[in-house]
């Protein structure tokens, strides 16, 4: 064993690498925390630290294995209980981090409401849902906004029916998250899970729209030695070769048909303590034991003093210098608490939409549960089930599912039928100066806004729909969608549905493609999130530099018959030439309209030289 450094040099070096812990410097900490075990190798929290520099870098089995050793030095540590079960639950062991969370709150942590929540997410992801409820509700009671534990909550009570706790957490899905950067799946919209399995939610089936029952739930098992027996007396602390010092617990396991009243535990023969209260467990002072081997032993006594079982265990004592000073113990106290709130998991803001969104659905509100997948699902993509949910989100408040997006081209044989369309605003400048005109004029516009425009200037949306024309989406940051992979393209488009629900509250059917550069994939993905696909007939971008009277002329003759006219909330010629526009239509005795989904044609020949197909 490597000598005690200096006092007052072991103290700070942990607070120091508790520091670089909390600042997210995960490999400093780890290499910090490991310098403090090589200077001394029985300090446990040390040990722990390393485990949780592990656990937050996304390495759980090697943390996993750190609180093991962390657990043989010091058996009572609550931080590593609590960061064994972490551990357990993110490599999807949830009968472990169960015990290991009820472990933490056994050996007293300075915050009971942490193992409470860890216990209550784990049993839920068994599928054991009052446990769940009765130990998030239990964590609650001490700490009313722990956010693990109201996940919880509303997970095991969404299982059984109840979607009000599921749906109150969208007020705080992106805030109130501990200090800990582990995030785990929600504990029910998992594929670990029993409710995932038991509802069938891959994507593929559940669009498909098949029928499942619900599966089983999973039942914890018992902890056995190998080959299956049950151990009826064991020592469970310490372990054989475990070096010991200061005050130890003696934790002795004796089984339930045991005729076992109380215990005797000797140090090398000397009398040291007793229990008669299951589970038995002594308190031994170490320092009263010469240092150097020594034998541990405990004799199981009967009612009437007969030592009828026993079991032992060969230690070493290391005393000699552990006698630590108040700041040496001040230190590891502190390091030990912030362990425990680092070493609780959060749910991710993702997973917390998500479960968010199924119970307003529970509740009845599928347009705000559309909106909150839509939410998420921006964020993230790759969140399990969630593509599926905003589908079949999106199917219960009436968007079709197409393979293929309908598309819309021209009024041609319809009457003389003509849409003016706006692209690329709202624009703070033009956009208002547009309204006007169409007002001034008595004309309905649609107008296709691109949602980063939108998020900035959600009044100018507002009023576009307060004037009564129609909105529809221009992407939301106007990339070519021929240059995205296909769940960013799924993404650009349900962002800039969102952007303009929450400027107006309209759920947008329309789609036209940023410089009409659109493929059978973009076709597919507009036609899966319901959209219809508009393009146009005449194109003011065709006459650049052009003055307006003779645009207007020329995009009239394109539509004398019914068309769709392309004009922008940009800086081009559209302000000289919608003035003149609007009158040579009115001359030519057309109808306006504004475009609508039902409006889908076949493509014309000839049409849109300049779009991709």
């Amino acid at each position: 064993m490597c000598g005690v450094p200096p006092a007052g040099a072991q103290s700070e070096a942990l607070v120091r690498a508790a520091g670089l812990l909390s600042a997210g410097s995960f490999e400093g900490a780890r290499i910090a925390f490991e310098t403090v075990s090589q200077q001394d190798a029985l300090c446990a929290v040390a040990v722990a630290g390393q485990g949780a520099a592990r656990l937050l870098a996304g390495e759980p089995e090697p943390a996993a294995r750190l609180f093991a050793d962390a657990l043989v030095l010091d058996p009572g540590l609550p931080c590593a209980h609590l960061g064994a079960g972490t551990a357990a639950c993110m490599i999807g062991d949830y009968q472990g981090g169960m015990r290991s969370y009820h472990s933490a709150l056994v050996s007293g942590a300075y915050r009971p409401a942490l193992p409470l929540a860890g216990e209550a997410h784990a049993a839920c992801a068994l599928g054991l849902y009052e446990t769940a409820i009765q130990q998030a509700r239990a964590s609650l009671g001490t700490d009313p906004g722990q956010p693990l534990a109201r996940h919880a909550l509303a997970a095991a009570s969404l299982a059984r029916g109840d979607g009000g706790p599921a749906a109150a957490l969208e007020a705080g899905a992106l805030t109130g998250a501990p200090l800990s950067s582990v995030f785990l799946a929600s504990c029910l919209l998992s594929p670990s899970t029993a409710y995932w399995r038991g509802h069938s939610m891959q994507d593929q089936t559940r669009l498909a729209r098949l029928r499942h029952g619900r599966g089983a739930a999973i039942a914890p098992g018992r902890s056995q030695e190998p080959g299956g027996a049950v151990a009826d007396f064991e020592l469970v602390r310490p372990r054989p070769g475990e070096e010991l010092y200061d005050r130890i617990t003696v934790d002795v396991r004796a089984a339930a048909e045991l005729d076992i009243s109380y215990v005797v535990v000797r140090v090398n023969d000397s009398f040291a303590g007793i229990s008669s209260a299951r589970p038995f467990k002594v308190v031994v002072d170490t320092r009263l034991c010469a240092d150097g081997p020594a034998q541990v032993r405990v004799d199981g006594h009967d009612a009437v003093g007969n030592a009828i079982r026993t079991a032992s265990a060969p230690v070493k004592v290391r005393n000699g210098n552990r006698t630590l000073a108040p700041t040496e113990k001040q230190a590891r106290a502190a390091v030990a608490q912030l362990l425990e709130e680092l070493l609780l998991p959060a749910v991710s803001p993702v997973a917390v939409r998500q479960l968010a969104a199924h119970g307003l659905i529970e509740m009845g509100h599928a347009e705000l549960a559309a909106a909150v997948f839509e939410g998420a699902y921006a964020c993230d993509a790759q969140q399990p089930g969630l593509r599926s949910d905003l589908l079949l989100a999106y199917s219960r408040i009436g968007l079709p599912y197409h393979t293929r997006a309908p598309e819309v081209y021209t009024f041609s044989g319809n009457g003389k039928k003509v849409a003016v369309t706006f692209d690329d605003g709202p624009h703070p400048l033009i956009t208002p100066w547009i309204l006007d005109e169409l007002d001034r004029q008595d004309v309905k516009a649609t107008f296709f806004l691109v949602g980063k425009q939108v998020t900035l200037y959600p009044g100018l949306v507002r009023e576009i729909k307060r004037r009564g024309h129609a909105i529809g989406s221009h992407s939301y940051a106007h990339y070519s969608l021929r240059h995205l992979a296909r769940d960013a393209r799924e993404q650009d488009l349900v962002k800039s549905r969102l952007a303009i629900r929450e400027a107006c509250g309209e759920t947008v059917r329309l789609f036209r493609p940023p410089g009409g550069y659109y493929d059978s994939l973009a076709g597919q993905v507009a036609g899966e999130l319901g959209f219809t696909t508009v393009f146009w007939t005449a194109n003011v971008t065709s006459f650049p530099g052009q003055e307006g009277a003779r645009i207007a002329s020329e995009l009239a003759r394109q539509c004398a018959d019914g068309g769709i006219i392309l004009l922008h909330n940009g800086e081009d010629e559209t302000l000289d030439t919608l003035p003149h526009l609007l009158s040579e239509l009115k001359e030519r005795g057309v109808s306006f309209v504004t475009v609508r989904p039902g409006d889908a044609t076949e493509p014309a020949s000839g049409l849109h030289a300049g779009r991709v197909r």
